[in-house]
């Protein structure tokens, strides 16, 4: 159900058309026989509750959802999501705002089935978290403000892929951080720098941690202490320019590395041939097996000889990699 389903015709002057809920409980009413839906997918919940209350009680005796994704949440929508009668396996919650606390306290009844939970759109951290602990979930989604690392881990002691989006608060190298052991991990997305200690198998930096020649010393190096308890065989990452000291600490700190995958973002002036040459001889120290070169916003006339000349160079430059 889109956010404007229940939209009023265009009126002159406005951007956005008002929303009229007036007759939402007739669709209410029309969904109460609808007992086979196992997927909710509901844009601007609270507002829809708020507006039509009879929804509240059609949506909670749903007893075959397996997967609920509800945006823009508030109190109503955690009222809803603590009674419901099913106990889905996937739930996505978009645009939580300021209401983590009385989410994580609905999710509750759900901890022994959930098995894949985002929380995206935290613009608060919670004053505490429940101490209930949620076994089966296998992937967790956070974005925005989240509990300390250490509380998630307890009580999420299972995830193995772990996606962290614009993750708050983020490192302050001026300020010591308690490494957090979080031994289930198997692969993470993060977009701020985490002190997370435990090994992992790949390691992917997200939309705020885009190297470039300006990225802070402080933000290199303690991305290279991460990348260092981690341990990652595969490490992707997206860069626009060579930061540095990045590619010399990779060698020297991370010697786990074996899979390799470089989204390079062009530009104008970009020299695919020098960028390549610098980059690359940088890592040619590394035991790979494999790497993984990717462009985005491309620009050069003949892409296709580009790629054929930066595939010679890499298995020039780095004997180790599968030919």
């Amino acid at each position: 159900m889109h956010p404007n389903a229940f939209g009023c015709p265009p009126q002159p002057g406005r951007l956005f058309s008002l929303r009229d809920y007036s007759g939402g409980h007739l669709f209410a009413e029309a969904l109460r026989n609808a007992h086979n839906i196992q997927t909710l997918d509901i844009g601007d919940v609270e507002v829809l509750l708020s507006q039509c209350p009879s929804f509240d009680s059609v949506l909670c005796e749903f007893a075959r959802l397996k997967q609920v994704k509800f945006s823009g949440l508030g109190l109503f929508s955690a009222a809803l999501l603590e009674k419901l009668r099913s106990r889905p396996r996937n739930i996505e919650l978009l645009g939580v705002g300021t209401h983590i606390q009385a989410i994580l306290h609905s999710l509750r009844p759900h901890g022994c089935t959930l098995e894949v939970l985002a929380l995206e759109g935290c613009f608060s951290p919670p004053t505490a978290l429940e101490t209930s602990v949620f076994p089966h979930v296998h992937t967790l989604v956070l974005g925005g403000y989240a509990p300390p690392l250490s509380t998630m881990a307890k009580a999420f002691p299972n995830v193995r892929i772990g996606r962290f989006h614009n993750f708050r608060p983020s490192w302050n190298a001026a300020k010591a951080f308690e490494w957090v052991e979080w031994p289930s991990l198997d692969t993470i997305e993060i977009s701020a720098l985490l002190p997370l200690a435990s090994p992992v198998r790949h390691v992917r930096l997200g939309a705020g941690l885009i190297l470039n020649p300006h990225t802070p010393s402080e933000t290199v190096s303690c991305l290279l202490a991460i990348l260092q308890r981690t341990r990652p065989v595969v490490f992707s990452f997206t860069i626009s320019g060579t930061p540095p000291g990045f590619f010399d600490g990779l060698v020297a700190e991370v010697r786990s590395v074996r899979y390799l995958e470089m989204t390079r973002i062009n530009t104008l002036n970009d020299n695919t041939g020098l960028f390549l040459a610098d980059a690359l001889s940088g890592i040619c120290g590394l035991p790979l097996l494999a790497v993984g070169l990717g462009r985005v916003r491309g620009i050069e006339p003949s892409v296709s000889d580009m790629d054929a000349r930066a595939a010679a160079m890499i298995a020039d430059m780095l004997p180790t990699v599968w030919k």
